[in-house]
């Protein structure tokens, strides 16, 4: 059976959100096996970032001398080694140096893939930025609910850790090929004559309301089994069971928002996910129980849920031409924020607990109310 290009986008957005499920959700476990309070884990994931700066920096380049496809070979490669790599590894340094492989490999896969789904949406006139993202959270949600189940079973981390690397390198030389040819994909965009990826203006407006998904999404997703495990004495399987909950949530958005957005309006739309957020994360810092927990995970699940796609279209709209440019300088603005704030949540995780570090994040929906119209352009 041979997918389509627009089939093989969905498909690779999916397989690329498995190896992160696979690899993440079993990070908790080696956090303790390892011994690391939570501000040396909040460092390990920061290193992430790292990477993906690293990636954003070299990835326009790429993208106009290699396509898509090339930059997806070469993510693919480097991606599936992540995993067997956080298996062997010993301590701090060496989970860092294999996260910020991870952020690196995803990095780039990540710039190909909305690219690809951008220029095969104006290419068919038909929307495939939600529902990729849409196939993203459906691929995390599915391997994040199997993993709670493995842990259940009572299978290691290191065995799930190769199985997913084997798994995600297979998927990946079987999707890419329905990408179109590298050399055709080149073409559409020059060169780019700056060497240093910035993000500029439109990147930078934009940036205020993609902040409940840069800071509110990421961190709720690092760590709710830990805030799950920690603040509300949830065993390992049942804090497990947070982020699937939250993925869930992300991937019915995703899939429902176009239509909702066609309803209610660009800005009404926007709006109201940073409402929802806000509500969410409220909850989840004053959960009395594991399963109120579970239910306010999966709310601010559902008010993140189309942010990132939202900001990554009104970039592409705005930024027509130029996309892979201004897609990477938005990324290196979200990878410049996404790398302090798991230290400082980590931090204050550490000096005041997981229930002040959860509120810290509660100003983050208000910005991104405040700055709604930066996607309804």
């Amino acid at each position: 059976m041979t997918l389509t290009a627009r089939q093989s986008v969905i498909a690779l957005f999916a397989m690329n959100a498995a190896l992160m499920a696979g690899t993440f959700s079993r990070l908790p476990e080696v956090q303790l096996a390892r011994g690391l309070t939570d501000g040396d884990f909040g460092w390990v994931l920061a290193f992430v970032s790292l990477g993906i700066l690293a990636a954003m920096q070299v990835s326009p380049r790429l993208m106009a001398t290699g396509g898509a496809r090339g930059v997806l070979w070469q993510g693919t490669v480097l991606g599936a080694a992540v995993p067997p790599l956080l298996a062997v590894a010993p301590g701090f340094w060496t989970l860092s140096a294999a996260m910020l492989l991870a952020g690196y490999a995803g990095g780039l896969a990540g710039v190909a893939l909305n690219v690809e789904a951008d220029r095969q949406a104006r290419k068919t006139g038909r929307p495939l930025l939600a529902v990729s993202h849409g196939a993203w959270a459906a691929g995390f949600l599915a391997v994040s609910a199997l993993a709670a189940g493995l842990i259940r079973l009572g299978m290691t981390p290191a065995l799930q850790f190769w199985g997913i690397g084997v798994l995600s390198l297979v998927g990946g030389f079987a999707l890419i090929r329905g990408i179109g040819d590298a050399p055709d994909a080149a073409r559409t965009e020059a060169v780019p004559a700056r060497r240093l990826v910035l993000p500029g203006r439109v990147e930078t407006g934009v940036m205020g309301f993609a902040l409940i998904s840069v800071i509110t999404e990421i961190q709720v997703r690092s760590w709710s089994i830990i805030v799950l495990r920690d603040m509300l004495g949830a065993a390992d399987w049942v804090a497990a069971l947070s982020l699937p909950a939250f993925i869930a949530a992300v991937a019915a958005g995703r899939f429902l928002a176009d239509s909702v957005e066609r309803r209610t309006g660009a800005l009404n739309f926007a709006r109201g996910m940073a409402a929802v957020t806000g509500a969410g994360v409220a909850l989840l810092a004053f959960s009395p129980s594991p399963l109120v927990g579970i239910v306010a995970c999966a709310i601010v699940g559902l008010g993140v849920s189309a942010s990132y796609p939202l900001a990554i279209a009104a970039i592409a709209r705005r930024r027509a031409g130029t996309e892979t440019a201004a897609i990477s300088g938005f990324i290196v603005l979200q990878n410049a924020i996404a790398f302090v704030m798991p230290v400082l949540y980590g931090a204050a995780a550490e000096g005041w607990g997981q229930r002040a570090a959860l509120l810290l994040l509660l100003p983050v929906s208000l910005v991104a109310w405040l700055t709604a119209r930066e996607v309804a352009r």
